[in-house]
């Protein structure tokens, strides 16, 4: 269960049900009487404070030495944070505690039916568990349910208290939620347990967390085995009435009329959802509800749910949406959505009173005022037929009964579906996993998300140091559904040798997903010939240049890898040198000479682009003339031992079994 300034939201099974309330304000006796609500503490005495008028009693202590203690139907359950002291100072309904534990103030609300406990962090330093000392009767046992949330139920299975999933957020402009926050309970003997509450250290460790950050678990009593009672109102409420009364301003009346009796009724409701609900949530349900008193019948009508285009007060009138201002249309017929005239629904049997009635509202206006797509100007019920042989019904509007107040009820289910079509573009663009010392580049990443959206690429390197970030424009909290980012690095500054890349994406909800890591290796090691160089010069139709190969440095440090290519350029006798050209490996053909003294001159490059000095070569047409020589034609290249083909003029490895 968690809460805000107009709304309650419980979570069950995947789903939350969100009803807006200005806040609670009645209880329901035993015999289904209601009596308004005082939560104001108040000292009896015996140092503690309680709330004044609720079903129930919830004693807070002095000092958190103390268990704070619930009472109800002769049912008793004690709590106290292990580890917090401090003393409580009161305002209202808030008990406070400065302090209490390190880095932490935590504060207790009297509600109609328990305690709303808010542990309030002020960095990432505080505690990331929360440990509890809890006894209730010896016949009360505790389990956590499959949403969250913790039940003490007796030894018949009827639920007694509860505490509810907790929910946590920040203090950013635009409010970050994490039900990522988990409960859990250890018996230690009878009517004895141990509750612990872990945020999610992940979360509150986000660069993104704006610090103070709330958890909020309330700790609440439960009526007759579910807890349910209803709390919840509309932000805004007001009726218009048409003919003789067009200009009257009903606002702050008791009653939302509709229908017709002498003139028209229509009644104009706003609720605030997109301070309860999050833009990323799917919207499966949204009924509005209202209360008709009374103990008369009438004949019923059938009546609808629009959508109102409009701004508007409770000022309003038949006549003007705001004082002085005019609805395009009398009565705000203008005003409302001609859409939503169509898929507004119809209740056929508006008439039975002391009776609570239900409209299926719109989905897409819901979605919209929680997404941001659509102005909140609320929504206006009318009857379907307004002549003179409807009736006139007046329900209960917030300035009325407010244990009948009108209620939006929201069923929505978060986005906990990490982005998918995750996709990179290599590095620069390239399927390169070794580059040079200086190179610069960037990462093309795509990927998609079907409920709140990508928000956010990061790409990461080695212990997930955040090399590149692209936050993605979400205007109004919508984030678009497929993305594309461009991710630039450079890697001057980094150490040479292997690296581990990967990519990591965050949608609006704050899931993520991260990529297949894979490697770069930064080299700023040139390749390096032989100490010893020799060069064949050999005639078979044209003429083969073969030289000493060169090797790359590898990860052992040991140069026996090879290399990627080498530019080259030669001349014969004393005569100038060619143009430079490049070869794959360590040989080149040339135009028969006129001489038979060659001289070539060599630069090896690697997979990363470094380059050698430049090796000299000089050979004789016809033989492999150079010192390298071991025996015949054999001679060492690094570590390999190779022999020359004089046949085709090639250079071949010697197979190991053949060297002595």
């Amino acid at each position: 269960m968690s809460r805000d300034d107009f709304s309650i939201t419980t979570k069950q099974g995947g789903a939350f049900h969100t009803r807006t309330f200005p806040e609670p304000v009645n209880f329901q006796n035993a015999d289904g009487s209601w009596d308004p609500i005082n939560r104001t503490l108040v000292s009896d005495g015996d140092g503690a404070v309680h709330p004044k008028d609720v079903d129930g009693d919830a004693a807070i202590p002095v000092s958190l030495d103390d268990p704070l203690r619930l009472e109800h139907d002769g049912r008793h359950l004690s709590f106290r944070l292990l580890g917090a002291d401090g003393e409580r100072s009161t305002a209202g309904s808030v008990a406070s505690f400065d302090d209490a534990i390190p880095h932490a103030d935590v504060k207790y609300r009297s509600l109609s039916d328990g305690l709303k406990e808010s542990v309030v962090l002020d960095s990432p330093a505080a505690r990331r568990v929360y440990s509890y000392a809890v006894t209730g009767g010896d016949d009360l046992e505790a389990k956590v349910e499959a949403d969250g949330q913790v039940v003490f139920a007796d030894s018949n299975g009827d639920q007694k208290f509860r505490v509810s999933a907790p929910l946590a957020w920040d203090s950013a402009a635009d409010k970050a939620y994490s039900n990522a926050l988990t409960l859990s309970v250890t018996k230690e003997s009878a009517g004895h347990w141990t509750l612990t509450m872990r945020p999610d250290s992940a979360w509150l460790d986000d660069p993104a967390r704006v610090y103070p950050v709330t958890l909020d678990p309330d700790f609440y009593w439960l009526n007759d085995g579910t807890g349910a009672e209803r709390f919840h109102g509309a932000n805004q409420d007001c009726y218009l009435s048409g003919g003789v009364q067009a200009a009257i301003t009903y606002g702050a009346a008791t009653t939302l009329a509709i229908g017709y009796y002498n003139r028209p009724y229509r009644a104009n409701l706003r609720f605030d959802l997109a301070a309860a609900i999050p833009a990323y949530a799917n919207i499966t349900n949204a009924q509005l509800a209202m209360f008709l008193p009374g103990n008369t019948t009438h004949s019923a009508i059938n009546s609808r749910v629009h959508t109102i285009t409009s701004d508007w007060d409770n000022t309003a009138t038949w006549n003007n949406r705001k004082t002085n201002t005019p609805w395009s249309t009398s009565g705000g017929g203008g005003d409302v959505s001609s859409a939503a005239n169509l898929t507004g629904t119809v209740n056929p049997s508006v008439g039975n009173a002391n009776y609570w009635y239900y409209w299926n509202t719109p989905l897409a206006t819901v979605n919209g005022w929680i997404k941001g797509t659509l102005p909140n100007y609320g929504i206006q019920v009318s009857a379907d037929s307004e002549v003179a042989a409807t009736n006139a019904y007046s329900f209960v509007s917030t300035d009325g009964n407010q244990a009948s107040w009108p209620a939006l009820d929201v069923t929505w289910v978060p986005d906990t579906t990490p982005p998918s079509g995750l996709d990179t573009d290599g590095l620069g663009g390239g399927d390169q996993d070794t580059v040079s010392g200086s190179y610069a580049g960037a990462v093309t990443a795509t990927a998609t998300d079907d409920a709140s959206g990508v928000k956010k690429f990061e790409l990461l390197r080695d212990a997930d140091v955040v090399v590149a970030t692209s936050n993605v424009s979400c205007p109004g909290n919508l984030c678009p559904l497929a993305t594309t980012a461009s991710l630039p690095y450079n890697v001057t500054s980094w150490t040479e040798g292997d690296h581990t890349f990967k990519l990591r994406v965050t949608d609006g909800a704050g899931n993520v997903t991260t990529g297949t890591p894979w490697t770069i290796t930064v080299d700023r090691t040139p390749p390096q010939f032989p100490a010893t160089l020799g060069l064949s010069v050999f005639d078979n139709g044209g003429t083969t240049l073969n030289w000493s190969e060169a090797n790359d440095r590898g990860s052992n440090g040991v140069f026996d890898q090879s290399v990627a290519s080498y530019d080259w350029r030669y001349k014969v006798g004393t005569g100038a040198f060619s143009a430079w050209a490049n070869s794959g490996d360590s040989s080149a053909s040339i135009p028969t000479p006129s001489q038979t003294a060659v001289s070539v001159e060599v630069v090896a490059i690697d997979f990363a682009g470094n380059r050698s000095t430049t090796a000299q070569f000089s050979g004789t047409l016809g033989n492999p003339s150079f010192s390298g020589l071991i025996e015949g034609n054999v001679y060492r290249s690094a570590s390999t031992l190779k022999y020359w083909d004089y046949a085709n003029g090639t250079k071949k490895e010697i197979p190991s079994q053949q060297i002595a």
